[in-house]
């Protein structure tokens, strides 16, 4: 769409926002009270007939947010940026895809594209649905990604996801930056007339901008988070959650108690010397005990009560109320976490560094697998737009492709998983899945360490037998011997070997290794 003189007068003459941007900044401040704890103080609202003015304030300022919660409950996301596999291609000739390439490792702030969408769409994605991933141009002519808030919108159009213009607001008052498929306009609204201050060409052809959900929103135009439907219960857990903390704070102390003592000072009369007695305060009573004072209880006559030694003590509040009210919490993160993952978790081992693991791992996978869609679709976005820019006569396209082996299980899962498959004489396809997926688990933030375990198992033989088992299987001499001395060979390897030379350069090394063991073998 092309915005002329008198449609940005129209589009601002209004002097509000239209109906999509107030969608957008009432779901950005919702989704944001629970994710990052903005606006806390004003988002409690009165139980009424429940607590009086005092107690509400006194509630608002001791509640804890959400944001502990929200990060457990989205950290399985954190999956499809460390997942296995995947592809990227580029449609351009190889004598500027590495020049691209190498673009794409520095798009802003040093982070490569993928660390981007990490690190900003990610959370935007999850806080701010229908905010826009924008592709900015700066005066040294790069061009980057950058997430535009819903809160620094005043008006856009959508086809989609799709933006045929948007007006955003900026810093200097009455004074808008206006863009669509032809240019980037500032421009000043006093209230009845428009007046262009700059003009700048938009070198795509179109406005850069991509919303940065893809979960439409049933019957309108516009798009929610995946957070929306625990929104609810995310209310409940916080209301409940601000409920325990003044809870405790108003009958989580012991009272201390004791029984009236008389002061010595002013033998209880309150006074010295007609004026109060300075040491109980005129009470007549002894206000403060010393570790060395001795409290004395007259001889109790027959009808009196023997009260010690119970002169003081402390009055501990009912536990069961607080014990209720964290089980209500515990089953309200529960169920969030099952809303959005579509299973639960259970706790491995029974110390103290017991991990956590999904009942059932499918689900799981089904929405991660949702995510990485999501993921794709705004990295091919940024990716093709680059592309356009930098490479306007030649490039051609580009395909994202996320892998989709998630390192969800803990090693030793997986490792009890392999070791019950071998057990029942799982086909060795079967086995070689499991024991990736055990390596990869394993070796999750040690990548050199990966590729160097991928790669002896991609070279050792009979890889799911043990030396005295392939021995029985009779095979030809020199499998047995590459075998049993498989772990002497990889000794001579230095690590560079290992990560670098390719699987069959190994393999060749590793039969020369085992021939000269062979021929020793028979030689002696």
């Amino acid at each position: 769409m092309i915005l002329d003189h008198s449609k940005i007068l129209e589009l601002l003459k209004g002097n509000q926002e239209n109906e999509a941007v107030t969608f957008a900044k009432k779901s950005q401040k919702k989704l944001c009270v629970h994710i990052f704890g903005d606006g806390m103080d004003t988002y409690l609202e009165t139980i009424n007939s429940f607590e009086n003015a005092n107690q509400y304030i006194a509630r608002k300022k001791y509640s804890r947010s959400n944001k502990d919660i929200m990060e457990r409950i989205t950290r399985p996301i954190d999956k499809i940026f460390s997942t296995k596999g995947g592809s990227v291609f580029y449609n351009l000739p190889e004598s500027q895809n590495q020049t691209f390439r190498n673009l794409l490792q520095n798009t802003e702030n040093g982070l490569t594209i993928r660390k981007w969408i990490e690190q900003y769409w990610k959370p935007a994605y999850l806080s701010d649905p229908m905010g826009l991933i924008f592709i900015e141009v700066n005066a040294d002519g790069e061009a980057y990604p950058t997430y535009k808030s819903s809160s620094d919108i005043y008006s856009y159009q959508l086809d989609g996801r799709n933006v045929e213009y948007v007006i955003f607001k900026t810093e200097e008052e009455d004074v808008f930056r206006v863009v669509d498929e032809v240019a980037d306009y500032k421009v000043k609204f006093n209230g009845k007339d428009v007046t262009i201050i700059d003009t700048f060409p938009n070198h795509f052809g179109f406005v850069p901008a991509m919303i940065n959900s893809d979960i439409p929103v049933l019957r309108t135009e516009y798009f929610e988070s995946p957070l929306q439907k625990i929104i609810e219960l995310a209310d409940e857990y916080l209301r409940e959650c601000s409920v325990k903390s003044l809870y405790k704070l108003l009958h989580g102390f012991p009272k201390y108690w004791e029984y009236i003592s008389q002061c010595k000072e002013c033998k209880g009369t309150g006074n010295i010397a007609a004026s109060p007695c300075p040491h109980c305060n005129g009470t007549g009573s002894k206000i403060k005990w010393d570790v060395a004072d001795v409290k004395h209880l007259p001889i109790p006559e027959k009808e009196d009560v023997v009260i010690a030694p119970n002169v003081a003590g402390y009055v501990t509040p009912p536990l069961p109320t607080w014990e209720k009210m964290s089980d209500e919490l515990e089953m309200l993160e529960r169920i969030m976490f099952q809303t959005i993952w579509g299973t639960k978790q259970v706790e491995e081992g029974s110390n103290n560094t017991a991990t956590g693991r999904f009942i059932d791992t499918q689900p799981v996978n089904d929405r991660l697998s949702k995510f990485s869609d999501a993921a794709e679709t705004i990295e091919r976005f940024i990716t093709d737009c680059l592309g356009r820019f930098y490479f306007p006569t030649t490039y051609k396209g580009s395909s994202i492709n996320y892998g989709r082996r998630f390192i969800i299980e803990s090693a030793d899962t997986v490792w009890n998983k392999y070791e019950k498959a071998r057990q029942a004489g799982a086909p060795d396809s079967v086995l070689d899945d499991i024991l990736m997926e055990y390596v990869q688990s394993k070796y999750e933030n040690n990548s050199l360490e990966m590729q160097k375990q991928i790669k002896m198992i991609k070279i050792e033989p009979f890889i799911h037998h043990t030396s005295q088992e392939v021995k029985k299987l009779e095979p030809v001499m020199l499998d047995y011997v590459k075998k049993l001395y498989f772990s002497d060979f990889i000794k001579t390897l230095t690590d560079n070997e290992l990560i670098f030379e390719s699987t069959d350069i190994l393999k060749r090394k590793l039969e020369e290794f085992a021939t000269m063991k062979f021929n020793n073998l028979n030689n002696n």
